[in-house]
């Protein structure tokens, strides 16, 4: 990188005479008179030479000759005339000999290549802004002639750098430099104090069609359009890339002027022929520019190439798509297979016991954030080394994958099963009730049980013996999935002791706690609706499966509903930290919170009415006005805090009356 104010430093660094600053001001002066360009170009003989012989060559063809300086440049226009003096000043700061001379030469050639473009295009356009044109046009790579003067060496490693890439030499200054001949340009012509209308538009020239297209609302759009198109013949004519100069020059003719590939020959011509009348004067060399046709031939045979190149890199590249596609395919595949390898008993295809101790970890962690009960089962087969010895291992192996599959079956999908060891199942029960462990425990029994095994003929039975505990870890317990796994296994051992068979369930949780969640379960929408008739267990489940709690704080939802105040939730969280209570534990305490708005909070949080309302509306368990009466009684039977600030019921009511599939809102 570079740091631009070594250009700004630099001696070398291009000038502009006061007479060629003055006319720009002047051209751009819209009451400046003839006279005052007269007078100023008087003051400097070589300009008014230049202008009489401009005038007089066969890129004005006058009709008799003009002796009159005067004349000269009434016929001109003041814009030509400042480009004319500018042009003198800018060629014989590119005039040079040794080994930069090709650089600047091509500079200035390409300079005048984008006048003359710029100049023909204002024509097309017939609005009388050719001379405005030219005079940009010329100005256009001011900035290359700034960076040739100031810092030759960096600047032709840039040059031979787009010579052996092909690249855009905007594209090779930015990477080299941090910044381009157009940014220099401008700043140059700032320093020089000219219209910074002009600045603007030299700024623009490089960019890509689809960001001029982003400017299109401002007033000097179609002058913008002009430069960008005559910066792409600059680039056709004097450039290293000629093939995508092309391409981008003809969406420009097209998209711009309409021009087809026809139009836009003749008008490439048309330049060629402008800038062979006009080389004398301005001191380019025309003889380098070659035959449009030819160029135009040789940029299409180019173009043709690469797309034929893109095509075979399409191909391959979809080819090597395709392949890593497959190869990923390939590995997520294997990654599942080591997935399952490592998480599953590979003899009963259920969880094993890394598995399970994970869960447990991972579920011991949410109930301690939620205070929600964390339950297992733990089982064992009952006489399982006699089967063994008895009927061989093969058959023991065949009862344990049996009684895996039995187990399965009696669990809910957000049960964990896994094989601890040996004869020994274990199950991670989700959201469990001492009841409902009970039951779930007293189910694996039965159909255990129920099952019969033959061999050889003959009809075997198995049993198991199973423990459970439960229990809802307090604000600072770290021990939570090993004391209540530890308490489930006493329990197994305790039903294996009583002659197996049987279950053996314990709970670890404080009686008050014990007793709140017992309100809690018993008051929830889904226990409602049961109760009511309305669903049966079953059915109602498959809509819990898929709606939840609400994700909130018992604090913020009491505040919510102007049941606590900030201040009060401060103090109970205070009180917290003291005693290592719950929060709704410490506000029964502080008589802030009354025992049935913490069962309804509770609630909330386990089991949102209004989601489940929604679920069984979209899953038609019960039509459109049934959900409505059995949302707005059961909330009738509860308290206030089942509504939101929002009124929950009420639009509760409406969705559901409306559509089956419509939300029902909540806060």
């Amino acid at each position: 990188m570079i740091d631009p104010q070594r250009i700004w430093n630099s001696k070398h660094l291009p000038s502009l005479p006061s007479v060629a600053v003055e006319l720009i001001n002047l051209s751009n002066d819209p009451e400046a008179g003839v006279g005052e360009v007269v007078a100023l170009v008087k003051t400097d003989p070589a300009i008014s030479a230049k202008i009489l012989k401009v005038i007089n060559s066969t890129f004005f063809g006058v009709s008799s000759r003009v002796t009159s300086l005067e004349r000269a440049i009434s016929l001109l226009g003041g814009t030509y005339v400042t480009s004319i003096a500018l042009s003198f000043y800018l060629s014989a700061s590119a005039s040079t000999g040794g080994p930069m001379a090709e650089h600047y030469s091509r500079y200035w050639l390409q300079s005048v290549v984008h006048a003359i473009s710029a100049e023909l295009i204002g024509k097309r356009m017939n609005d009388r802004t050719e001379s405005e044109l030219f005079l940009s046009g010329l100005m256009m790579d001011l900035g290359r002639l700034a960076m040739l003067k100031a810092i030759p060496e960096e600047y032709c490693r840039v040059l031979n750098a787009v010579v052996d890439r092909g690249c855009d030499l905007f594209e090779a200054e930015q990477e080299e430099f941090g910044f381009d001949h157009a940014e220099i340009g401008a700043k140059l012509m700032e320093t020089w104090k000219l219209p910074e209308s002009l600045r603007e538009l030299v700024r623009f020239h490089h960019i890509p069609p689809e960001l001029i297209e982003s400017e299109e609302d401002r007033p000097d759009i179609s002058i913008i359009r002009a430069l960008a198109t005559a910066s792409h013949v600059g680039d056709l004519f004097c450039g290293e890339n000629t093939a995508q100069a092309f391409s981008r020059l003809k969406k420009c003719a097209d998209n711009y002027y309409g021009m087809d590939e026809t139009a836009l020959a003749d008008y490439l011509h048309a330049v060629r022929q402008r800038i062979e009348d006009i080389a004398d004067q301005f001191s380019a060399q025309a003889n380098q520019l070659c035959d449009p046709t030819e160029i135009m031939a040789e940029a299409s045979s180019q173009l043709a190439m690469v797309a034929a190149r893109e095509n075979v890199e399409q191909l391959k590249a979809t080819a090597r798509y395709q392949a890593a596609i497959q190869a990923k395919q390939e590995i997520e595949s294997q990654h599942q297979k080591l997935q399952e390898h490592a998480s599953c008993d590979p003899l009963t295809q259920v969880f094993n016991r890394v598995y399970f101790d994970n869960a447990l970890a991972s579920e011991a962690t949410k109930c301690l954030r939620s205070a929600k009960p964390l339950g297992v089962i733990f089982s064992d087969i009952d006489q399982f080394k006699k089967i063994n010895d008895t009927y061989g291992h093969q058959f023991g192996d065949r009862v344990l994958r049996r009684i895996a599959e039995v187990f399965q079956a009696a669990l809910r999908p957000s049960d964990v099963l896994a094989r601890y060891g040996g004869e020994e199942f274990v199950v991670l029960v989700s959201n469990p009730t001492f009841k409902g462990l009970q039951k779930l425990a007293e189910r694996i029994r039965q159909r255990v049980a129920d099952e019969i095994f033959e061999f050889d003929e003959r009809t075997i039975s198995a049993t198991v013996s199973l423990g459970a505990a439960l229990d809802v870890p307090g604000r600072k317990c770290t021990d939570i999935g090993a004391r209540v796994l530890a308490a489930a296994d006493q329990e197994m051992y305790q039903a294996k002791r009583d002659g197996g068979n049987c279950i053996h369930v314990r709970s670890l949780i404080d009686d008050s706690v014990q007793r709140l969640n017992e309100m809690v379960n018993q008051h929830r929408f889904s226990r409602w609706l049961v109760s009511q008739e309305l669903l049966d267990v079953p059915t109602v489940s498959q809509a819990l499966v898929r709606s939840g709690g609400l994700e909130q704080l018992i604090g913020e939802m009491a505040v919510e509903r102007d049941i606590l105040r900030p201040a009060d939730v401060d103090l109970i969280l205070a009180t917290q930290e003291e005693t290592a209570q719950r929060f709704g534990e410490a506000g029964l305490q502080l008589d802030l919170l009354e025992e049935d708005q913490l069962v309804d909070l509770l609630i909330l949080q386990n089991e949102d009415p209004f989601q489940l309302a929604n679920e069984l509306a979209r899953l038609n368990l019960l039509d459109a006005t049934e959900v409505k009466c059995a949302l707005e009684a059961y909330i009738t039977t509860r308290s206030q805090v089942m509504q939101s600030p929002a009124n929950r019921r009420d639009a509760a009511a409406e969705a559901v009356s409306q559509s089956h599939s419509e939300p029902i809102p909540h806060s």
